[in-house]
């Protein structure tokens, strides 16, 4: 901590790596990497739907049951599990963007390769491996993302760009689904959706390989220092925006000079032990919950309104469709400053689990049918500020590995989502909501339990900087630092 201290005196009045993204703010860059990242958050909201729509053609196809089918749905998980646990390794040791082309390429591959399995044991096999490769690339490209967002447009682009994205991915696949069961000649047309569902991430990797730089923060905490600064120089010209650049474009250097070598186990050091297990929880519950209710919700539908296949799938529309007013309520409430991003996961876990418990008593189909959109709203909206505050709350050293722990336990729950709620479907419709609303409940006593937010915080990149950042409250480190001193300028100045 002794040598954090005196980094930090020694450049003192030098611009972070923060300060001169937000100088620079958003711009035709920034606009090419939403681009590049919807792409890859749309193909994966139509992966890990796609399993659901196409579950009762399996099931007749191949004569299987209910819980082998569940056993689909959680295989994918199984791979997320598997590449998360080396992808924020790779992503936090090795830069962001190899990580990303790793598991991007294993990704697509597992996708293409479902679209040809003969049998459900192969298919289970492939969709595993599709969620290796989303684990091994999901927690690096968050990060990525994150880290080439200024501080005040961080929420929105986050929040809406992953939220959004993910949303439309689900009602895409819904529509396609739909029009190729309806129109397609033969009983494969599942496979040409499968194949129809790796398009965005394989267009989505292209972009990415082609334009995508390393993270500057990454590079500053690999004492890269001078290729963070160019990268910034470039940002700030493809933005047009070269003349905004604090200080000449330096950045002061943070990476420690102490020796010590990375360590994954240090997520579990005094410094973010309470971090780490704060994400691991609330990220558990918002898995469980959202991937529960997206697989589970179809076969409600046909138990209890005997609804035609048709039917389940505009449902499943429908309540996708309700994420897309809840991508911007959730952006609404982690901007309002007496929220943050705590209070605002904690009210919408609250809120969330108050409509679980009420959705059995709503016995019209219509209502039944609205009540779920709300539900699924709800969930979705704390699932995406539980998102923004994971990624803001680790450092730089471990964002990858933090938030890829997160996945993994995350993953956890997922993989027994499905086949936990068609055992308590089994018993009753009530049950199955009622499990819902207790996890969704837990959600809200941690999140009130967690004492410290990131709201307008930068992000923080040494573990000893990150629970002084988060709880540091009101005196966060500006948006954009104080003019440095005359001697610190002309120090920094090429």
């Amino acid at each position: 901590m002794a040598d954090v201290d005196k980094s930090r005196k020694e450049t003192a009045g030098i611009p972070t790596v923060e300060d001169q993204l937000n100088a620079i703010g958003t711009g035709r860059f920034h606009y090419l990497l939403v681009l590049m990242v919807s792409l890859l958050a749309m193909g994966d909201g139509m992966e890990i739907i796609v399993v659901t729509l196409i579950s009762s053609e399996l099931r007749s196809q191949w004569n299987v049951s209910k819980i082998e089918v569940g056993g689909l749905a959680s295989a994918i998980f199984v791979g997320v599990l598997v590449g998360s646990l080396f992808g924020g390794i790779l992503a936090d040791k090795f830069g962001r963007k190899v990580t990303v082309m790793i598991g991007g390429s294993i990704f697509i591959i597992g996708g293409i390769s479902s679209a040809f399995a003969q049998s459900l044991v192969w298919l289970c096999v492939l969709r595993a491996l599709l969620g290796i490769g989303l684990g091994t690339y999901l927690p690096p490209i968050i990060c990525l993302f994150a880290e080439l967002i200024p501080t005040n447009r961080r929420a929105f682009y986050q929040i809406v760009l992953t939220g959004l994205a993910w949303a439309v991915g689900e009602i895409l696949v819904c529509v396609f689904a739909l029009v190729l069961r309806k129109y397609y000649d033969g009983q494969e047309w599942w496979r040409v959706l499968l194949l129809v569902c790796a398009t965005p991430s394989m267009l989505g990797m292209i972009l990415f390989f082609i334009f995508s730089p390393e993270s500057p923060h990454f590079l500053l905490t690999q004492g890269r220092d001078k290729e963070a600064e160019a990268l910034l120089r470039s940002i700030a010209e493809d933005n047009g925006k070269s003349d905004k650049l604090l200080c000449g474009g330096k950045v002061c250097h943070v990476a420690s000079d102490e020796g010590d070598e990375w360590s994954w186990f240090q997520l579990f050091s005094k410094d973010l032990f309470f971090i780490t297990l704060a994400v691991c929880i609330t990220w558990s519950i918002c898995s469980f919950t959202y991937y529960g209710h997206t697989y589970i919700y179809p076969l409600i539908l046909e138990e209890r309104y005997n609804m035609p296949f048709e039917d389940q799938y505009w449902a499943v529309m429908l309540a996708a469709a309700a994420e897309i007013p809840s991508v911007f309520i959730a952006v609404a409430l982690v901007g309002i400053p007496e929220l943050g991003r705590r209070l605002s996961m904690a009210a919408l876990f609250g809120i969330s689990a108050v409509i679980a418990l009420t959705v059995p008593f709503f016995d019209d189909s219509v209502q039944f049918l609205v009540i779920n959109m709300v539900l699924k709203g709800g969930i979705n909206a704390a699932f995406c500020v539980q998102g923004l505050f994971a990624v803001e709350i680790f450092p730089t050293t471990h964002r990858a590995s933090g938030t890829a722990l997160g996945s993994t336990s995350a993953r956890v729950a997922g993989i027994g989502a499905p086949v936990l709620l068609v055992l308590a479907l089994g018993v009753s419709v009530d049950l199955t909501y009622l499990v819902i609303s207790v996890l969704l409940l837990g959600g809200l006593a941690v999140a009130i339990a967690i004492p410290f937010d990131t709201f307008d915080k930068q992000l923080p990149e040494l573990p000893q900087e990150a629970m002084e950042s988060a709880t540091s409250n009101p005196e966060h480190r500006h948006l954009v630092g104080p003019a440095p001193t005359s001697a610190a300028a002309a120090a920094a100045s090429p």
